[in-house]
C-alpha cells in the first residue's frame, strides 16, 4: 500500500508511492463476453476493479484513458457513450485523452460527452485550420494527489483525421505531437510546479521511437501510456516504460512511482489482465440498468435477426454478409447499381441466435450508405482493400463512370492534407452523389435482410468470400 512519511527534522514530505492505471481502447464494452479472440471482463467488472482500487486507497490512485472509450456496441453507441461517461464518473477517472473514434459521433455528442464528464478530456495537439489548439480540449490537467502535484498530458497520433469520417473532422488537423506534448511539459514544470508529469497518447508506443526527444523521453516525462493499436505494449524508450493495454476491457496498464521533491522513480510497471473473478460494482450496475431501461436500446438491443448455422462470421465475413444486403436493398431502388462496398468490420457473430446487438457488436461503426456514380478506376482501386458484392460477372472499365453503394467513411475519405484520396474523383465530373440512407447503419441493413429475404436463417458458408458467389470479384482478378 503506498505510504507517506514526514521527515521529523523539516517537515517536509517523504518519497510517497502512487499507483497508476490507465485504459486504452476500451471501444464499450460493457458486456461481459468472449469475442472469439480474448476476454472483454464488462464495465461493472472492469471499472469495478478500478473503482475499489481508488477506494481503497483515494490519495495514492490515479486512472486515465488514452481514448477510445465508447464506440464499439450498442449498449454505448445507443447512448453515445453518456453510460460509459457516467461511469468514468463513478470510478472516478482523473484525465482521459481523445482518441479518433472519440469523434465517431459527431462533434455536438462529443461536447455532450466533455459536460457529462467529471474529468477533463485532452487533446494538445488537435488545431483547426488556422493553426490554433481548441480551448475546449487542452493539452494537460493538473491535480494534487498525496501531497504532490501531478501534471496529465494529452495528445493524439498524428495525422489521424484519416480514421475518422472526414465530414467530423473536416475543420481540424492532429498535428505532430512531440512539439505540444515537450511545450506542455516544460509549463508543467517550471509554471505550475509539478512534481510528476504523465504523458498519455493515442498512439502506438512504438511511434515514440520517431520524436527526436525519443532518447531524452525521461527528462520530460515520468510516465508514458499509449493507445490506438490494440496491442500489449511494455517497451523502454527514453529511459521510461510506455504500456500500452490491448483494449475491450481485457486488460489495464499500471504504473507505480516513487514520487518526492527531489525526483521521480519507477517501481513497478506492467500490463495487467482482468479475470472473471472480480466482484461486479453495483453502482456501475445501476448505471447501466438506467441505460438500458431507455430507448433505442430497450426496444431493439435483443430482437433476433435469425439464427446462423453452419460457420461463425469473422470481421471479414460479416462484412460480406452487409454487403449483399445493402446491394440487394440498393439495387431496387437504383437498377443500374454495380456493387456495394464496405471496410473490413470489428468482431465475429457465432453461431446460434443472432440478436440485433450481436450484429451491432460486429458492425459497430455509425456509417450511412452512399449512392455515388464514380469513375472505374477509383472503384478497381478501391475493391482491392474492402469487402464488395456484386454480380460475379461484371467487368470495369478504368474509364468509364458507375453507380455504386459505398459507406461514407470511404467515399469521403481524405488524408491529412484534406484531399480525396480514396475516391479521387469524388466531387469532380466523374464523380457525383446520388443519393445518402440518412437513417440507417449497415448493420440495419444486414438485419432486415436476415429477417426479410432470408427469413430468419444464415448459413455462413455463404459469406466466405468466394468470387463466383459475387464477393470482392475485383481483388481477386
Amino acid at each position: 500500500m503506498p505510504s507517506s512519511e514526514l521527515s521529523q527534522s523539516s517537515g517536509q514530505l517523504g518519497p510517497v508511492d502512487f499507483d497508476i492505471y490507465c485504459v486504452n481502447d476500451f471501444h464499450g464494452s460493457i458486456n461481459e463476453q468472449t469475442n472469439g479472440r480474448y476476454y472483454e471482463s464488462g464495465i461493472k467488472k472492469y471499472f469495478g476493479d478500478l473503482q475499489a482500487k481508488v477506494e481503497a486507497d483515494p490519495e495514492h490512485t490515479i486512472v486515465l484513458s488514452t481514448g477510445d472509450m465508447f464506440q464499439g456496441s450498442f449498449e454505448s453507441n445507443s447512448n453515445y457513450g453518456l453510460l460509459i461517461t457516467e461511469a468514468m464518473n463513478a470510478v472516478p477517472f482523473d484525465a482521459m485523452t481523445l482518441g479518433n473514434h472519440e469523434f465517431d459521433y459527431g462533434r455536438d455528442r462529443l461536447n455532450a460527452i466533455k459536460e457529462a464528464a467529471d474529468f477533463p478530456i485532452l487533446g494538445g495537439n488537435i488545431i483547426n485550420l488556422q493553426g490554433e489548439n481548441l480551448e475546449e480540449f487542452p493539452a494537460y490537467t493538473t491535480f494534487e494527489r498525496g501531497g504532490y502535484k501531478f501534471g496529465i498530458v494529452g495528445m493524439i497520433g498524428e495525422g489521424q483525421t484519416s480514421s475518422i469520417t472526414s465530414s467530423h473532422v473536416s475543420d481540424l488537423v492532429f498535428a505532430n505531437p512531440e512539439k505540444y506534448a515537450l511545450a506542455a511539459s516544460k509549463y508543467l514544470r517550471e509554471q505550475e510546479g509539478c512534481d510528476a508529469i504523465i504523458l498519455t497518447l493515442h498512439d502506438d508506443c512504438s511511434s515514440l521511437t520517431d520524436w527526436v526527444s525519443a532518447s531524452s523521453l525521461s527528462q520530460h516525462f515520468d510516465g508514458v501510456f499509449c493507445g490506438h493499436s490494440h496491442t500489449r505494449n511494455k517497451t523502454n524508450i527514453g529511459g521510461l516504460t510506455a504500456l500500452q493495454a490491448y483494449c475491450n476491457g481485457e486488460a489495464y496498464s499500471h504504473l507505480r512511482l516513487e514520487v518526492s521533491k527531489t525526483g521521480v522513480k519507477e517501481r513497478f510497471a506492467a500490463v495487467e489482465s482482468v479475470t472473471n473473478s472480480l466482484p461486479e460494482s453495483e453502482e456501475i450496475g445501476r448505471i447501466c440498468e438506467k441505460y438500458f431501461a431507455k430507448e433505442p436500446y430497450f426496444s431493439k438491443a435483443n430482437a433476433t435477426a435469425g439464427t446462423l448455422l453452419n460457420a461463425s462470421l469473422n470481421a471479414t465475413t460479416v462484412s460480406d454478409l452487409a454487403c449483399v444486403a445493402i446491394y440487394e436493398k440498393v439495387k431496387a431502388d437504383h437498377p443500374n447499381l454495380l456493387l456495394a462496398m464496405q471496410n473490413k468490420q470489428r468482431a465475429n457473430v457465432a453461431t446460434g441466435t443472432v440478436a440485433y446487438r450481436d450484429l451491432y457488436k460486429a458492425m459497430p461503426f455509425m456509417n450511412k450508405v452512399c449512392v455515388v456514380d464514380i469513375l472505374g478506376q477509383d472503384i478497381i482501386k478501391e475493391a482491392q482493400y474492402n469487402e464488395t458484392y456484386s454480380s460475379p460477372d461484371i467487368t470495369v472499365d478504368p474509364n468509364q463512370v458507375y453507380r455504386i453503394a459505398v459507406i461514407d467513411y470511404l467515399l469521403y475519405h481524405q488524408n491529412s492534407n484534406k484531399r480525396f484520396d480514396y475516391f479521387d474523383h469524388f466531387k469532380t465530373e466523374q464523380g457525383k452523389l446520388i443519393q445518402t440512407y440518412e437513417d440507417e447503419y449497415p448493420v440495419d441493413f444486414a438485419y432486415d435482410y436476415i429477417k426479410t429475404t432470408l427469413g430468419g436463417t444464415i448459413d455462413g458458408r455463404d459469406y466466405n468470400g468466394s468470387p463466383s458467389k459475387g464477393f470482392n470479384v475485383l481483388s481477386q482478378a
